[in-house]
């Protein structure tokens, strides 16, 4: 009877979802695609995620132990803290610019658990698509793993994607064209928007451009270049979106002073290729075959292979590195060559291979007018325009290179004369006659074609992209025993300075960030030493434009269902708390028990 009447009065017990003996990891994504704002809270996304990540950490006994990882990926993103150290971390997390993957939290949890025997995960993200794309995680074990997304608001954005120049070599008073890559990642067209070009904190000028729905759209400006030295530039966009990182972007260069040509001769240097460079425009270098001095190579801008019977061996590594830079070679070979010597260098580069040597008095009958060598070196063209004559050449093996081949010159059988074949961020350029067998540099195109192979169609490298563990290669000009030291300057008043390490590979130098910084800019390299500290260059950083990227829901909720992981919003009832256990269906089943005891108890005891 008593426990019917208990039963009637719904008793109940509160139990922890999480036991005080269990441990909490919490990963907060503080990428920058979390520092937009919602129109409904007015709160930005990492706020919102913060709120969420305090109402488990306050859910939590004080005793328990809680570590909390974000893109920082510190030192204290190891360890476990008590709930009062804990609230304080969390509050103070702020927008960073490196970003994750949920493979890599994942793994970092994984990795903590194994030092506690009941590990309960949280990952709170925005789960945009740089999160979770392409991602394959090792997901053997995955208990007690909440996922929660925080709304994504990235709906429209319009960024600077990149900028270039058409040619990478500056002098002063020369105009460069400055081409700027913009792109609309929304569903809605915007007819104009407006950007201005800042060149050393100056406005060189205020532009429109207009952006049809998702489209990339290119902008050329033309810039003189008024000053000498180091130059930095900035271009900021003016539009309403809810993502401002990428509306920004910095780049610097340097005004050149000469163009660095090297000749690498058999015997002697051509007259040709001394005349022609004769220009007070370029420092002009000779080295006999037996004089090469590999670790230099890399300070010319235009590597003359001149008329050797066989390229060096060894070059390989050398003139890999200087196509990387964005550098040009040239190559004329001689009557007697080595053909084997040749074309294993050819071989490395995947060219066309040198075959037989041919006598032919013929001519060339093409000249490619659209190749950027001939940029600004016709007014008018003439359709009977007078080309080269060839008594001899080198037949070469013409390969499928369609896409790495770009004819220049060709004879009239259709064999290459003059050809250019991209490699990395230069060119080898590549002439089948030696000089002495064609009339080629008494014509008016020699000029204008060897002027401007020396100057590279690619973009010079005018700025890095801010990410974890960064390290920006320089040249060599920090002297020994000099300290490299960086700064950022703002409004004349300098907001970041400290000291990078120096890293020496191989006759190359790189600055190690070591993660110090985390905002886009103009930053300023000096060298420092006992005495003195003095300029040497710019050093421009931007925000990861992949960050800004609109993706749709679908598009990352099926990848993370191929990982086995589903997307939920977060439920403070279901995860958090204290669990009501109702105890009235037990008190009735032991009710009824006991009455049956009762039952039998009597039957027998009257027996």
């Amino acid at each position: 009877m008593t426990t019917i009447v208990l039963a009637f009065t719904k008793p109940s017990i509160n139990n922890k979802k999480i036991p005080i003996t269990d441990s909490i990891s919490i990963y907060i994504d503080n990428s920058l695609s979390m520092d937009i704002i919602n129109p409904e809270t007015s709160k930005n996304l990492i706020e919102e995620a913060k709120e969420i990540a305090l109402s488990i950490i306050n859910s939590l006994d004080e005793s328990q132990k809680i570590n909390i990882i974000t893109n920082s990926f510190s030192y204290n993103n190891q360890k476990f803290y008590n709930k009062e150290k804990v609230i304080e971390i969390v509050k103070s997390i702020e927008p960073s610019p490196f970003n994750s993957s949920i493979c890599s939290i994942i793994e970092k949890q994984k990795n903590i658990s194994k030092e506690k025997k009941i590990l309960h995960k949280f990952i709170l993200s925005d789960y945009d698509f740089n999160f979770i794309s392409n991602s394959n995680c090792n997901l053997d074990t995955i208990d007690q793993l909440n996922i929660i997304k925080v709304s994504d608001l990235i709906n429209s954005n319009i960024s600077i994607n990149n900028c270039g120049f058409e040619h990478s070599f500056h002098q002063k008073n020369e105009k460069g064209k400055l081409i700027i890559e913009f792109e609309n990642h929304g569903e809605t067209d915007l007819e104009l928007a407006q950007f201005k070009l800042y060149i050393n904190e100056k406005q060189r000028g205020v532009y429109n451009i207009s952006l049809p729905k998702h489209s990339i759209v290119k902008k050329e400006i033309d810039i003189i270049n008024s000053e000498d030295g180091n130059i930095k530039g900035r271009i900021e966009l003016f539009v309403n979106d809810n993502y401002k990182y990428d509306n920004t972007f910095f780049f610097s260069y340097s005004i050149n002073k000469k163009i660095n040509i090297l000749c690498i001769y058999e015997d002697s240097p051509s007259i040709e290729l001394v005349s022609v460079f004769s220009d007070p425009l370029f420092n002009l270098t000779k080295y006999n075959k037996s004089q090469i001095k590999i670790t230099e190579l890399k300070n010319y801008d235009l590597i003359i292979f001149d008329h050797l019977n066989e390229l060096p061996s060894g070059l390989n590594f050398n003139t890999n590195k200087i196509l990387e830079k964005g550098k040009n070679i040239l190559i004329i070979p001689s009557k007697d060559i080595n053909k084997d010597s040749y074309n294993r260098f050819l071989n490395y580069y995947e060219i066309d291979n040198i075959l037989e040597w041919t006598i032919s008095d013929t001519k060339t009958d093409f000249i490619n007018l659209n190749h950027w060598i001939f940029t600004n070196v016709f007014k008018e063209v003439n359709k009977n325009i007078n080309l080269p004559k060839i008594q001899s050449y080198y037949k070469t093996e013409k390969n499928n290179l369609t896409k790495n081949r770009e004819s220049i010159l060709k004879i009239v059988n259709n064999d290459l004369f003059f050809t250019e074949y991209k490699r990395k961020n230069g060119s080898i350029f590549f002439c089948s006659s030696p000089l002495n067998y064609n009339n080629f540099s008494n014509h008016a195109l020699f000029l204008p074609i060897m002027h401007n192979i020396s100057r590279n169609k690619n973009t010079k490298y005018l700025f890095d992209i801010i990410k974890k563990n960064l390290e920006v290669e320089i040249d060599n000009s920090i002297l020994d025993g000099n300290i490299p030291l960086i700064k950022l300057y703002k409004n004349n008043k300098e907001e970041i300075s400290f000291f990078p390490d120096l890293k020496r590979i191989k006759n190359t130098n790189y600055l190690k960030l070591n993660n110090e910084i985390k905002e886009s800019g103009n930053y300023t390299i000096f060298q420092k030493n006992n005495n003195d500290v003095f300029l040497e260059s710019f050093l421009s950083l931007n925000y990861d434009r992949n960050e800004g990227k609109v993706k749709k829901d679908e598009d990352y909720s099926k990848n993370l269902a191929k990982l086995g992981l589903n997307l939920n919003t977060f439920d403070k009832n279901k995860t958090l708390g204290k669990e009501t256990i109702d105890l009235s269906i037990f008190l009735i089943y032991a009710s009824i028990f006991l009455f049956l005891i009762e039952l039998l108890l009597l039957k027998f005891w009257r027996q």
